[in-house]
């Protein structure tokens, strides 16, 4: 780490993800939902959002517990806030 460094390299590519995670979100959506996308491509896109919301399980049956997932978009969230 050079002296001018103010973050390890690790961190400031973190930073940049962390950052970029919401178009990513936006865009697994999206792909999601267009119906022009290949079956598999959409089915690959909701099995990664689920991923990411409720982790790879490794268990054969549904939690106990139920979840509710939301999805608001950057302009619908813009819109309610106005």
């Amino acid at each position: 780490m050079s002296p001018r460094s103010k973050q390890p390299p690790e961190e400031q590519a973190r930073k940049i993800l962390v950052e970029a995670s919401p178009l990513a979100a936006k865009l697994l959506l999206e792909a999601l939902q267009e119906e022009d996308t290949p079956r598999s491509a959409r089915l690959d896109c909701a099995k990664e959002v689920l991923n990411r919301v409720y982790g790879r399980s490794q268990q054969l049956l549904p939690p106990r517990e139920e979840h509710r997932l939301e999805v608001v978009l950057e302009e619908e969230a813009e819109k309610d806030a106005k």
